[in-house]
């Protein structure tokens, strides 16, 4: 039997140009269509900012999805959670399927299988906007109006691919759907929602994002609700706290994957002394906030990640969690030889047995157009950092031996 996910039955991913998704990780999709499925889609999307939202939860496209994830034929979309579950990696199947309740979620299988309308959803993953402070390596203009301006500040260093994501970012880099009338129905519906997801960009950056938690926070339905923040804690404002201690419960992110230099590389320009602040300010979040460190292994960090968990694991009590890129395979982790990541997963298998079996996992990206698209990479990151990437991660000498 293959693994379930509820998402389609609870929740809804809404974008900052209007388009809705059924999941943010969903393989391959560019909203959801007003005719036509997943994989056949119909050629005009629908638009948060201007179309009736029953018309989205309750369409052909999400009906037809509900029906893939009941007889097992959503391979292909949910590929990434997939490959995730095999590396044994962090997956949001698994996540997602743990916030909600099992009998609310057979109550809402039984609706569709009746041909009713699902009840309107109880969780939303929110981009606002695309608001950020950051210019990582492994991210895409379409995510980051920061690293939109970073990559067209050195334009000279962009290949095809890249001049090809700018040229598509540039028509929605700077939309945001905070004063939709989507936003507005969906805080008019506050006592049916039990989860809520903020990411962004960088959630915390986006003044809406904040007012939205703030106003949402002051209500009676706060205490009823449950939050969900990616964070890379470089702006993490100590007022904050008190405004997320109201909520019932919360679910904090916090995205590091390095330590001191190779994080302030990897997520340029971040400060290490910032991460120490937040790390530690996080304390005086309530006992029913569940804080987690995730890093995103790729190959900048695959052979110094240790450095960072013996920091966490010394000083702090956070569990730390990993994912892995997706859709930049010159960046994957096992682009790092083979010999050299078996090697140091020994040095990892008695403290972090768990991150050594991903390190050393039996596969080995050797493509010559790969490894290329690595370099030209690198050239563009030092470019926008002013410094070599073997200055910071000296791991990746590999690359021009």
């Amino acid at each position: 039997m293959k693994p379930f996910c509820n998402v389609p039955f609870v929740g809804l991913s809404a974008r900052h140009d209007g388009t809705a998704k059924i999941c943010c990780n969903i393989n391959k999709s560019e909203g959801i269509t007003k005719t036509g499925t997943y994989d056949n889609p119909g050629s005009e999307k629908f638009n948060l900012n201007i179309d009736n939202f029953h018309d989205i939860w309750n369409s052909e496209y999400m009906k037809d999805f509900r029906n893939k994830m009941l007889t097992g034929g959503f391979d292909k979309a949910c590929s990434r959670c997939i490959t995730h579950n095999n590396q044994g990696v962090f997956t949001m199947r698994k996540k997602y399927n743990s916030h909600f309740d099992p009998i609310e979620i057979e109550k809402r299988v039984g609706q569709h299988q009746a041909g009713h309308s699902v009840s309107l959803p109880q969780w939303y993953d929110f981009r606002f906007s695309i608001a950020c402070d950051s210019s990582c390596t492994m991210c895409g203009p379409g995510s980051s109006n920061f690293l939109f301006k970073d990559w067209k500040k050195h334009s000279k260093f962009l290949d095809k691919d890249k001049i090809d994501q700018i040229d598509k970012a540039k028509s929605h880099y700077k939309l945001s759907i905070a004063n939709s009338d989507f936003i507005k129905q969906v805080k008019n519906n506050l006592d049916k929602i039990n989860f809520f997801e903020f990411r962004g960009g960088e959630p915390l950056v986006d003044r809406n994002v904040m007012d939205f938690i703030t106003d949402v926070s002051h209500t009676q339905y706060a205490k009823n609700i449950r939050i969900d923040i990616v964070t890379n804690g470089q702006q993490f404002p100590k007022h904050f706290i008190p405004i997320l201690n109201k909520f019932k419960k919360g679910y904090l992110r916090y995205s590091i994957d390095g330590f001191d230099r190779v994080n302030e590389y990897i997520r340029y320009p971040a400060k290490w002394s910032k991460c120490e602040n937040t790390l530690n300010l996080l304390s005086d979040l309530h006992e029913n906030w569940d804080i987690k460190i995730i890093s995103t292994l790729q190959v900048y960090n695959i052979l110094n990640i240790g450095k960072l968990l013996e920091y966490l694991d010394d000083k702090y009590q956070y569990k730390v969690i990993s994912n892995s890129v997706w859709g930049v395979d010159h960046l994957s982790p096992y682009v790092m030889p083979l010999e050299k990541r078996i090697k140091y997963a020994k040095t990892l298998e008695d403290r972090f047995p768990n991150f050594a079996k991903i390190i050393e996992k039996d596969v080995e990206v050797k493509d010559p157009q790969i490894l290329e698209k690595l370099r030209n990479h690198n050239k563009l990151m030092e470019a926008s950092r002013g410094k070599k990437v073997t200055d910071a991660i000296p791991e990746m000498q590999f690359l021009y031996e």
